[in-house]
């Protein structure tokens, strides 16, 4: 356990008087992925229910369509 806390313990980077260890590097990076996940999780989620709805009314569209050609061909009978 010691080796693993000396290990995240190392420094990576240096800003200015703040020192940034591998520990702290890999959070920054755990939280960065998660919240990028959930912002793409989110936003497939948004496009399927657009898409969905488009398909929705493209069908009602082809629908409507279907059943003016049908009256049409009913008047020209």
């Amino acid at each position: 356990m010691n080796d693993m806390t000396s290990i995240l313990s190392q420094p990576v980077a240096r800003l200015g008087a703040t020192t940034i260890t591998l520990g702290q590097a890999l959070g920054i990076a755990t939280v960065l992925f998660v919240v990028l996940f959930a912002a793409l999780v989110i936003a497939l989620w948004r496009a399927a229910k657009a898409r969905a709805v488009a398909a929705a009314e493209a069908a009602d569209h082809a629908r409507d369509t279907e059943a003016r050609m049908a009256d049409i061909m009913q008047a020209q009978a």
